[in-house]
């Protein structure tokens, strides 16, 4: 399946930090091997690979290939559910593609005209990334975009025993902005009792993931429930209490969702937007989105929906004023991120158990491989669970 790694790396021994764990920068980066390709075969299969090849542009798809893998956003799935729609007639919930990701998995599902496992798809925003069983789960905290589309290739890594869900921001489907980060977590918690009633409970997140993360932990904490790991990817927090203008904000969104596609954008002179007012400014962000090839076709109200999303989390980060947290916490920072930084003089602050751990890559190629293996690993210890070793028995990680 996609879970089974395509490269192996024999060590004589795993590298560790002077304190005994795990020292993920030290691992070597895997060198991608050659996989054999599967040529769609089934009317389906054809045309959902053309479909992909156009919406991801690329040339060749294979039946095993996995969509998010391959560069597929949320932004793609919006698009590929409606093609699907038009197309076969099928109406799949988007959220479908995280249990079904690889192409001959879905196209045996629109096969069945869209009997799809769509468990946790309830519409309350807790999705399941990952179903499995013989850990307690991992909830995991949607970023400033709202989506949590960037989790999915991270959820597939964790191994075949860690269950993991995620959280999407209300705001995308269309609820009520909540702006207090306190209130939101709030939310959330009873979200994660909906599905799990008794912890210890596993929370974490990207960016503002991590920011609400913690405050869910002190929520679970003041309520007297046990709470297991806390695990923080590269989390930011914000010591001016007035919110950004709406420029600065705006290019924010521009260059966080340029950063999660991986794309480079185009300059722009900042003074031909100066005296526009806030729906002349979204509109030229959308303008250089869509330059970028980052708007897909018809999506333009989706894109803005977002991005509305996000100056609502920048905001609500701006006002928000986080709690001292007295249980252990995990801060997984980058190698390409600033070492060192006052936020994390903030973080060991406001969380005294606090162990700070270092992986390759930086704010966005962490959740992306070649770096994701080595962010895998680091959140599998963090959790207290073992490092899968395939085809052989399972080593235990030095005690956190």
């Amino acid at each position: 399946t996609y879970m089974v790694p395509t490269t192996l790396i024999t060590l004589p021994e795993l590298p560790l930090t002077p304190n005994g764990k795990l020292d993920t920068t030290r691992l070597p980066e895997p060198t991608p091997t050659t996989t054999e390709h599967i040529a769609p075969t089934t009317p389906t299969e054809q045309w959902l690979a053309t479909t992909w090849q156009n919406l991801l542009n690329i040339d060749q798809i294979s039946t095993t290939d996995n969509f998010f893998d391959l560069g597929g956003n949320s932004l793609h799935v919006t698009q590929l559910v409606a093609r699907i729609r038009d197309r076969a007639g099928v109406t799949l919930h988007p959220h479908a593609l995280f249990a079904d990701p690889t192409l001959e998995r879905l196209a045996a599902v629109v096969d069945r005209a869209g009997d799809a496992d769509t468990a946790g798809y309830a519409g309350n925003g807790l999705v399941t990334l990952h179903q499995a069983t013989g850990r307690p789960p991992l909830f995991l905290v949607h970023p400033s975009g709202g989506s949590v589309t960037s989790y999915a290739q991270l959820a597939g890594t964790l191994g075949d025993d860690q269950p993991v869900h995620a959280i999407e921001d209300p705001a995308l489907r269309h609820a009520e902005a909540v702006g207090d980060l306190a209130a939101r977590a709030a939310t959330y918690v009873d979200l994660i009792r909906q599905v799990q009633p008794d912890g210890p409970y596993h929370v974490g997140g990207w960016s503002l993931g991590g920011v609400i993360a913690l405050e869910m932990a002190r929520q679970f904490a003041d309520a007297g429930d046990p709470v297991g790991a806390v695990v923080l990817l590269d989390p930011g927090l914000s010591n001016d209490p007035q919110p950004p203008d709406d420029l600065s904000t705006l290019s924010s969104f521009v260059y966080d969702l340029a950063g999660l596609a991986d794309v480079t954008l185009s300059d722009v002179d900042p003074r031909t937007l100066e005296g526009l007012d806030r729906d002349a400014l979204e509109e030229a962000a959308l303008d250089v989105l869509d330059k970028a090839g980052l708007v897909p076709d018809g999506l333009r109200d989706e894109v803005r929906l977002r991005m509305r999303a996000f100056t609502t989390n920048v905001a609500a980060l701006h006002t928000h004023r986080p709690r001292r947290y007295d249980g252990p916490v995990t801060l997984i920072r980058t190698a390409d991120g600033a070492d060192g930084s006052d936020d994390d003089v903030t973080w060991q602050a406001l969380c005294p158990r606090l162990d700070r751990r270092t992986v390759p890559g930086d704010h966005y190629t962490m959740l992306r491989p070649p770096h994701l293996a080595a962010l895998a690993t680091a959140v599998r210890d963090a959790l207290g669970a073992p490092v899968p070793t395939p085809g052989g028995p399972t080593p235990a990680l030095p005690d956190s």
